[in-house]
This record gives C-alpha cells, structure tokens and sequence, in this order.
C-alpha cells in the first residue's frame, strides 16, 4: 500500500458514482469445478489452480468491476501449515503475497487490452481479510460464536495477512470483511492502526464489512447501533484509514434494509456523518449446511437482483456495491451497466 491512491479524494472525485467490487470467488471457483470443502476454502485454489483464480479476477474487470478482492479470505498462517500446504511461516507470507500477484497480473491482463474509457478509474486491488471465524471453519463467521479467545490470539491470526498487505506495493486498500465480533472488530480497528505506525506506512486504508444476523444485529447479536458507537468514540483510531462501512454475505433483503438502519444510527453520531457505506450480499440463494446445497430464497423468486437493489443503495449512500457468495461476473455486469447509465 506504500503506492496506494488516496480512496476518499477518489470517492470525492466521482461522487455521487459508487465504486464497483467484483464478485464471489469460492463459490465461483466451486462452480466452475474447483473442490474447495477444506481447512481453506477457496484459497486452495493458490495450490491447486491459481490461473483459474487469476482469470476469475480477470472477468469481474471486464464485467465492470473497479476493485478486486484478493483470494485471501480463509488463508491464514495457522490454517494454511496446519493443512499441509505450507511447512514454514515463511512459506506462507510467500502465500500471501502471491494471492496480491494473481490479482495484480489480472490487473495487467485487463490493461494491456483495454482502455478505460469511461470507467472513472483504473481497477484497484483489495486484500481480503476475513475473521478468525473463518479460521475456526465451522461457521463461526455467520454466528460470531468464538468461545474462550483471547485478544491476543486475534491479533496473531490477522499479522502475517495484515503485515504483507501493508507493505504491498500493489494494494491500495484492506478489505476487513465478513466480520462477526464486536471483540474482533475493536481489535482490527486497533491493530490496523498500531501495524501502520510501526511499519511507517502512509496513505493506508480499508473498509469494514460484517457479518450480520439480521438487518439490525452483528452476528453475534450485538445491535448494530452498538458498533457504530464503537467506531463513533474511536474515531482517533481509524478516521486516516477508514473508508467505508457496510455488510456483506447475507440476503440481499437484509442488506437493503441493514444499510437503513447503520444511516439511521450514523445520523445520530457525531464522527461518522460522512462516512461511505458499502454493501455487497449474496446472490439471494439460501446455504443449506446439511444439504450442502444452495436454493432459490424468498428474494431470488420476487425477481429482485444485485442490479435492481443497487440503485436503491446508492441512494442510502452506498460508495462500494458489489457482490459475495454465488454472485458471477453477469451480475457484476448488469450492476456496472445499471451504474454506468445512472452515473457515469
């Protein structure tokens, strides 16, 4: 992130045009015949067929995505030695500097034979983080049920990830996402700003995406209002960093009406008034952990779509819409499309 663009003058510049994330990853790499039931998702995918994740990155640009997310989610030190896929902690900073290079060399691809035209910039590149929970790979990510952790063992699951991505020249912001914890969420929002001081980094940033229960509660019940006052009374530890604030990996319903409820609760704060939101739910399918299997959900039947919702979001303040699980590069695309005629 040492070469990043400054993301808020970015978002300034474009206003009131949001900026479009890319779509899902693992579950697009399950459906074009990856087997990603493990310790590390789709991140096997680094191991096993990295060019199929590198032209994955490559179609969500030419379907109109501003910022792709790295295939970083579920890989950690612990979970990538534990497995059998690395041997050494050095092997796996190598891991998880080469999830940065798929993406980048993606970048490149789209580069060399496109213009941008006009798309209001060139693609920006966001390392993933994803939750101790999705370390913990039994759903614990969509329930925020942790057990006993302590603080520090937090940390130590996000430094290796987080201290590559920082120091990456080819990033140009953090994607904290899928978050579950109210605990977890204080400690990110602190480490990130310790981490940066202590490597010297200037111009860092990253957006906060969480795991929701429901479209008014974090994962693990906690009111999102209490989340808002978090960051409201912390505004000391994030506000050079923090670019938006929003959910993702739930119905797209739910982030409709969640992205309502986090405005109505930064209305009535008082460091929070302009901050972007950013949403990016689920195809509308519903998971069925004992199936193993996705089906068609209330909002998938009404006909609603990522597209249709888009507009609405924008309006609440959306700055950053785009897609999570089951959601492809035509989704993507009709949400560019629907974007671009709006407000571009």
């Amino acid at each position: 992130m040492r070469n990043s663009v400054n993301i808020k003058d970015l978002l300034d510049r474009i206003a009131p045009s949001p900026l479009i994330l890319d779509g899902a990853m693992g579950t697009e790499l399950e459906l074009r015949g990856a087997k990603v039931a493990n310790k590390l998702w789709g991140g096997i995918c680094y191991f096993d067929s990295p060019q199929m994740v590198e032209d994955i990155h490559l179609e969500y640009l030419e379907s109109g995505a501003d910022i792709l997310i790295t295939n970083s989610y579920q890989l950690s030190t612990w979970a990538m030695l534990e497995s059998g896929n690395t041997k050494t902690q050095e092997e796996c900073i190598e891991v998880f500097k080469g999830t940065i290079k798929l993406a980048k060399n993606a970048k490149d691809r789209f580069l060399s034979k496109t213009k941008v035209g006009n798309r209001p910039i060139e693609p920006l590149i966001s390392g993933s983080v994803g939750p101790y929970g999705a370390y913990l790979a039994n759903g614990a990510e969509f329930t925020g049920e942790y057990g006993t952790v302590s603080e520090q063992r937090i940390r130590d699951y996000h430094y290796d990830r987080l201290k590559v991505q920082l120091e990456s020249a080819d990033l140009d912001l953090v994607a904290m996402e899928t978050i579950p914890h109210l605990p977890e969420i204080k400690i990110l929002v602190a480490q990130f700003d310790e981490m940066v001081k202590e490597l010297k980094i200037e111009g860092a940033s990253y957006f906060l995406s969480l795991s929701v229960r429901d479209s008014s509660h974090l994962a693990d019940g906690t009111d999102l209002a209490e989340v808002v006052e978090f960051l409201d009374s912390s505004e000391h530890l994030w506000a050079d960093y923090l670019v938006a604030f929003g959910v993702n990996c739930c119905d797209l319903m739910v982030a409709d009406e969640a992205l309502e409820y986090i405005k109505a609760s930064i209305a009535k704060s008082k460091h929070l008034k302009n901050m972007s939101l950013i949403a990016y739910p689920n195809s509308g399918e519903i998971y069925d952990g004992i199936t193993k299997l996705w089906t068609q959900g209330e909002t998938v039947k009404s006909g609603k779509s990522l597209s249709l919702f888009a507009q609405a979001w924008v309006k609440h303040g959306a700055r950053f819409i785009g897609g999570c699980c089951r959601t492809r590069p035509e989704d993507i695309k009709k949400t560019y499309e629907v974007v671009s005629k709006l407000y571009r």
